[in-house]
C-alpha cells in the first residue's frame, strides 16, 4: 500500500486532509519539518484552543436539549482545564500527566504538548479571563440567534463526524484516503428534511458576506464533495474587543426597552464608573494649595440607539463642541432617543449563519485538486525533495513570521527559540480539521 511520508514515530501515513494541503501549499519544507521531521512550534495559539472548547460547548448545547446554562459551564470547565495544562511546570515527566490532563488534551487533539508551554494570545484576544468571557458572549448570543437559523431545531444535530474516502484505489496511490471530520451535520428546516453540514469557526477577522461567495472556499467544497451533501454553512464567530465607546455596534444578550435580545444596536453614550472623591482642604504647608471641592460618584452606563443615524442626528442639533451647554443638550438627547441598558446585556462579539450550495463540477475541481496535492507530495517524499517555497515580501511573507525559520536560516539559537521536537513532548497526533 502506497503512504504519504513516514511519521517521527516510524509509521507510515495514509490519511490526507484539508489542513495538510494548507501547509503543503504555504511551504513544501514547511511540511517536511513538520509532518516528517516532527518539529512543533513552542506553545499554542490560544485562537486554536478557543475554538475548540467553544465547539465542544456547543455539542454540549445541543445534546441537553439546547440549555444554555449547560453549554456555559462545559466551556467555563474545558477554558479552565486548557489554562491549566499550560501552567502544570511541576509535572517534569510526561507520565506524571493526570488521566483528566490527558483527557483533555487528547479530546482537544493538542499536538506537541509540552508542560509548561505558554499560551499565545493576539493583541486583540488579550488574556485567558478576557476570552472566558468572549466565549461566554458568544454562546449567549448563539443561543439567540440559533432559531433564526437554517438549522431544524426538532432533530438532533450530530457532531465530528468522521468522513473518509480512498483517493486512487487500483493504482500504485492505493491505500491514500482524504479524510475530514465535519463539525456538525443538521437537519436543514428550508428543505423537506435534507441535511446541511456546517464548519465552526472562530476568528477575529471579518468574513465576507457576499451572497454565494462561501461556495469558493476549499474547504467547504471538498466537504461537500466526501459528505455527498451539496448544501454547506459556516457558522463564524467574529471575536472583537470587550471595550465600549459611541459608533461601536453591539447586540442585546436580554430585553432593554423596545429592543429584544439577539437585536444588533449601536452605543451612543458609554459612561465608565467614576468613584467619589471627598473634599480636601488646602495644605497649610503649601501657600499656594487651595481646597479641592467633592467630585460625586459617576454610575456606569451603557445607551443604545438602531443605527448610527440617529448619532448623526445628535451631532446636528447638539453639536459636537464641549462646551457645557452642548453637552447638556446631547445629554437630553440621549435619554429622549436611546435606551439604557447595562453593559453585561451586551455584546460587541458577531455571529453569522452563512450557507453555500456546492454545484457537482465545483465538487469534482476540488476532488481533482486534493489529488494533485497527494500526488504532489508522494513525489516529494519519494524525490526527498521540499522546497522552501515562502518568501520575505508582501504579500508573499510568510517565512517572516514562520516558526520553522530558524532551521531554514541554521540559526540554532533562534530554532530553540521557536520549535522543539515532537519526541520532546507528549504528542498525540490527529489530523482533526
Amino acid at each position: 500500500m502506497a503512504f504519504l511520508y513516514v511519521n517521527p514515530k516510524g509509521y507510515e501515513v495514509r490519511s490526507f486532509s484539508y489542513s495538510q494541503g494548507v501547509t503543503f501549499h504555504e511551504c513544501a519544507q514547511k511540511y517536511k519539518l513538520q509532518r516528517l521531521d516532527g518539529w512543533n512550534e513552542i506553545g499554542t495559539s490560544a485562537a486554536r484552543l478557543f475554538g475548540l472548547a467553544l465547539e465542544a460547548a456547543i455539542k454540549t448545547y445541543h445534546e441537553t436539549d439546547l440549555d444554555l446554562e449547560a453549554g456555559i459551564v462545559h466551556f467555563v470547565n474545558e477554558w479552565t482545564d486548557i489554562k491549566e495544562l499550560h501552567t502544570f511546570e511541576r509535572w517534569a515527566e510526561k507520565n506524571d500527566f493526570s488521566p483528566r490532563a490527558k483527557s483533555t488534551l487528547k479530546r482537544l487533539g493538542i499536538r506537541g504538548f509540552r508542560a509548561g508551554d505558554p499560551i499565545k494570545y493576539t493583541p486583540g484576544e488579550g488574556n485567558w479571563e478576557n476570552l472566558l468571557q468572549v466565549g461566554q458572549e458568544m454562546l449567549k448570543l448563539y443561543h439567540l440567534r440559533l432559531p433564526l437559523s437554517p438549522i431544524d431545531l426538532s432533530a438532533q444535530p450530530q457532531f465530528q463526524i468522521k468522513h473518509y474516502k480512498e483517493l486512487f484505489p487500483g493504482t500504485e496511490l492505493s491505500g491514500i484516503e482524504f479524510v475530514a471530520y465535519i463539525d456538525m451535520m443538521a437537519r436543514d428546516k428550508n428543505s423537506l428534511g435534507d441535511a446541511r453540514f456546517w464548519d465552526i469557526k472562530t476568528s477575529g477577522a471579518s468574513l465576507d458576506l457576499t451572497p454565494g461567495i462561501l461556495a469558493l472556499d476549499q474547504q467547504i467544497r471538498s466537504y461537500a464533495w466526501i459528505t455527498g451533501c451539496a448544501d454547506g454553512g459556516m457558522i463564524y464567530f467574529q471575536k472583537q474587543g470587550r471595550g465600549l465607546e459611541r459608533g461601536i455596534e453591539v447586540s442585546l444578550l436580554a430585553d432593554a426597552g423596545d429592543f429584544k435580545a439577539g437585536q444588533s444596536a449601536v452605543v451612543i453614550k458609554y459612561q465608565e464608573a467614576v468613584e467619589a472623591v471627598p473634599a480636601r482642604p488646602a495644605d497649610p504647608a503649601k501657600p499656594r494649595s487651595k481646597p479641592k471641592e467633592a467630585v460625586p460618584a459617576v454610575p456606569e452606563e451603557t445607551w443604545i440607539v438602531e443605527n448610527e443615524s440617529i448619532i448623526e442626528q445628535m451631532f446636528q442639533h447638539c453639536g459636537k463642541g464641549q462646551t457645557k451647554e452642548e453637552k447638556d443638550a446631547r445629554n437630553i438627547f440621549i435619554r429622549e432617543n436611546a435606551t439604557l441598558i447595562a453593559k453585561e446585556n451586551v455584546t460587541r462579539q458577531k455571529l453569522h449563519f452563512v450557507t453555500a450550495h456546492i454545484s457537482l463540477s465545483d465538487q469534482a475541481e476540488a476532488a481533482r485538486q486534493i489529488g494533485q496535492d497527494v500526488a504532489a507530495i508522494t513525489h516529494a517524499n519519494a524525490e526527498n525533495w521540499w522546497p522552501k517555497t515562502g518568501g520575505v515580501r508582501f504579500p508573499n511573507n510568510r517565512c517572516c513570521t514562520c516558526q520553522m525559520r530558524g532551521i531554514c536560516l541554521d540559526s540554532p539559537e533562534l530554532r530553540d527559540k521557536l520549535v522543539h521536537r515532537a519526541d520532546d513532548a507528549w504528542d498525540i497526533e490527529t489530523d482533526n480539521d
